[in-house]
């Protein structure tokens, strides 16, 4: 028992210990104010919304429920119950990417620690040198349509969330600073992370940057922003901001869906109930910037909100209609596609 209890203190040690050794951030550094309870309307691309699939017709991404016309969910007791198929994507979530720890510009550009006390730390980007910069995300329940009270549809909601809210805070998950103990949830990463699978990944996204949407065989991929895994915020290679943040949110949405903490609610099978992938399904997402420049117009002429990993200069950058934001800060919005089969209603 005494030789147990020592090999856990061990692995608790081995767990935490990294953290709690790590520098505090710089006190010096200022978190902006997303207001993003202020600036809802004016911050959001409403067009992502459109278009819907109705009855099965309309135009799906890869993966959706291939079902039309008619559609049925098994009861308590085993028995059929019928609807029709209704499918679009949602304004459910929010995620913020910051350099400083603790600093959250969706509650108001608030630090939440001062003192750090060795959790989280920063990691200053020198591309000569080969250093790495690291990213920060809080990750919060946004669902936009029942704060409005808009769209709301019965029998096609497997969010149980009503309200604005946080989910998730990086700094305070170990393996989020440490690719070694990441690597205890993705053994995956050794196989992905070789010159064949970067090539990969490479034509992955080319062909997202030319088409606009996602190859789900292709899971272990991040398109144009950069490597998938690890799942960390550690980052090297790119010194676009707008990339790393976008990066970022794609490494959150494939860590929670590992460790069970988002769900898959596309397919024919997910019309009834939301299922766990141990994989991220990417045309699922939708990412959309509110902050600091939000993407809340079609004044380019590749909409205002993209399929993850695709190309940044469609959009972020001068040739895309719109100038690189060029900050530290982002907060994105993610729509998550959502496949119903409506019971019920008649």
């Amino acid at each position: 028992m005494n030789v147990f209890k020592q090999l856990l203190l061990s692995v608790l040690a081995a767990l935490f210990m990294p953290i709690w050794s790590l520098p505090a951030a710089a006190s010096d550094q200022t978190c902006s104010d997303a207001k993003i309870f202020e600036k809802m309307f004016d911050q959001i691309c409403w067009d992502c919304f459109m278009p819907m699939v109705i009855m099965g017709v309309g135009d799906k991404p890869d993966g959706a429920s291939d079902a039309v016309g008619g559609c049925f969910c098994l009861d308590g007791i085993g028995m059929p119950e019928f609807g029709w198929p209704l499918a679009g994507f949602q304004p459910v979530r929010l995620n913020e990417v910051v350099t400083q720890p603790w600093c959250s510009p969706s509650l108001g550009g608030i630090t939440m620690q001062n003192d750090n006390s060795g959790y989280g730390s920063t990691v200053k980007v020198d591309h000569k040198t080969g250093l790495q910069e690291k990213g920060f995300y809080n990750y919060f329940s946004y669902p936009i349509f029942k704060l409005l009270e808009i769209f709301l549809v019965p029998g096609c909601d497997p969010d149980p969330y009503v309200d604005f809210d946080m989910l998730y805070m990086s700094e305070l998950d170990p393996m989020w600073s440490d690719d070694m103990l990441s690597f205890l949830l993705t053994r995956e990463a050794v196989i992905f992370s070789n010159p064949a699978a970067y090539t990969m990944c490479m034509a992955d996204g080319a062909s997202i940057t030319a088409t606009g949407e996602a190859i789900e065989s292709m899971y272990f991929c991040a398109g144009t922003d950069g490597n998938l895994y690890p799942l960390t915020g550690n980052m090297t290679g790119s010194t676009d901001p707008v990339r790393n943040s976008s990066l970022i949110t794609q490494r959150v949405l494939a860590g929670l869906h590992r460790k069970g903490l988002a769900l898959k609610t596309m397919g024919k099978k997910e019309m009834c109930e939301p299922s766990f992938v141990p994989f991220m399904p990417r045309s699922q997402y939708k990412f959309s910037m509110i902050h600091p420049k939000p993407q809340a117009d079609k004044s380019g002429p590749f909409g205002c909100c993209q399929t993850p990993g695709d190309s940044h200069h469609k959009w972020s950058t001068a040739a895309g209609g719109r100038m690189n934001p060029g900050d530290s800060e982002f907060v994105w919005l993610i729509w998550r596609w959502t496949d119903c089969c409506i019971r019920n209603m008649w």
